[in-house]
């Protein structure tokens, strides 16, 4: 199976139809932007909100909007790019969508005559569908595993991570959900990090 482009049982093909992506167990609803109004693990809702691009230009917050397109589709692998743009700037988000339910997504921005104050990455989480949180850092010992700390807007930075051996505070890898289902969210880098 190591270099085999073949689908390994349990899994199932993508399927790829307009802006639907199903993989085993999951159902993705993506949007123009090429993030998701919705992702059903399971047969559960996990997203309260579709996920968004924020960009913070000259004092104002605005919400990118943009059009998809499935680049090309197999069994086992689907690519999907958008074009799209948040006041002045513009950009690309290309997804490789595994089927495993990874999705490798690269944002490309254009430049601007316009400075971006901030790009952020909303992503709206139904609470109750998300109870645990799991953060991994350098040192096993030092990582997180237990509930989302309460509360309303902020209430978990990686700079709260104890023996963080990675420059500033970088953290590889974070999910979040339940026993049967949730979201993880992981980079191989800490180019642009913020805490």
């Amino acid at each position: 199976y190591g270099t085999s482009d073949i689908v390994v049982p349990p899994f199932t093909p993508i399927k790829v139809q307009g802006n639907n992506v199903d993989v085993i167990l999951r159902h993705y609803q993506t949007n123009g932007v090429g993030l998701w109004n919705q992702i059903t693990a399971d047969g559960k809702p996990l997203l309260k909100a579709p996920m968004r691009l924020e960009a913070e230009i000259g004092g104002k917050v605005l919400s990118a909007q943009g059009q998809s397109k499935v680049l090309s589709h197999k069994a086992t692998q689907a690519i999907t790019e958008s074009d799209w743009q948040a006041g002045a700037l513009k950009g690309t988000t290309r997804n490789v969508w595994d089927y495993d339910g990874v999705v490798k997504s690269t944002f490309t921005l254009a430049p601007t005559s316009q400075p971006v104050q901030s790009l952020t990455l909303v992503i709206p989480l139904d609470n109750k569908m998300m109870p645990l949180m799991h953060a991994v850092t350098f040192a096993s010992k030092a990582s997180y595993s237990g509930n989302v700390p309460p509360g309303n807007g902020i209430v978990w930075k990686s700079s709260q991570m104890p023996d963080n051996r990675f420059i500033g505070n970088f953290v590889p890898y974070i999910w979040i959900g339940a026993q049967e289902r949730g979201i993880a969210i992981f980079a191989d880098n800490d180019a642009g990090w913020i805490s």
